[in-house]
């Protein structure tokens, strides 16, 4: 048997990002909400409702008159929309 070294455990494992990953993360966010505004105001309105409000499926569907397949749908495809427009493009 032989022993592990827990002394820094703590930091790898801590719940709380640091400063530079707060920073980062907030940067995230705002370019994603920035990007957001290009998409068609169904899917924003979807995200938004989703991700903002924290609505279900079902609840979009009747605050917005869609069926839930429809809002599912929305949700995909305006978050495709945004995972591509997030990825850092190359540079040449």
């Amino acid at each position: 048997m032989s022993t592990i070294d827990l002394t820094h455990a703590n930091e790898a494992w801590s719940p709380d990002p640091s400063p530079a990953d707060r920073v980062e993360q907030n940067d995230s966010l705002s370019r994603a909400l920035s990007l957001l505004t290009h998409l068609p105001s169904n899917q924003q309105e979807v995200l938004r409702l989703k991700f903002q409000h924290g609505l279900s499926y079902r609840d979009i569907a009747g605050v917005t008159s869609l069926s839930e397949s429809n809002v599912g749908f929305l949700i995909h495809t305006g978050l495709k929309t945004l995972r591509q427009k997030m990825v850092p493009q190359p540079q040449v």
